[in-house]
């Protein structure tokens, strides 16, 4: 994994650690957007958990995978809520997270795994 991957992965696990964070403390316009939406609180505290643990498991190299489809989803989620509220030019660029944690997913899937039983062969 090149140094350009290495940066992309680090810079979107922090940036769903900071979203999940940011719904964790309950900033007030994060709580404002998401009750607009219908999430009560427990919801947008359970959100922002699954943000944090996406971010945390996309720096893990074995739980890549795992963590960068959970993140993408939460990015899309994010995305769709926002093209709702006809922030459009706002949910445009929040697209690019998406499509960058896409391309994480993809690489972390074509990437060839060794079983247990190869080592050694």
């Amino acid at each position: 994994m090149n140094a350009l991957n290495i940066t992309i992965v680090l810079l979107l696990a922090l940036l769903s650690i900071a979203a999940g964070t940011a719904k964790v403390m309950e900033i007030p316009q994060e709580m404002e957007f998401l009750l607009g939406f219908g999430f009560n609180v427990e919801q947008i505290l359970v959100f922002g958990v699954v943000q944090i643990i996406a971010g945390v498991l996309m720096i893990l190299f074995k739980a890549r995978f795992v963590g960068s489809v959970i993140a993408a989803l939460a990015f899309l989620l994010t995305s769709v809520l926002l093209f709702m509220s006809e922030n459009t030019l706002f949910a445009a660029v929040s697209m690019i997270p998406v499509a960058l944690t896409c391309r994480v997913v993809y690489q972390a899937k074509k990437r060839p795994r060794k079983r247990s039983r190869d080592i050694g062969e």
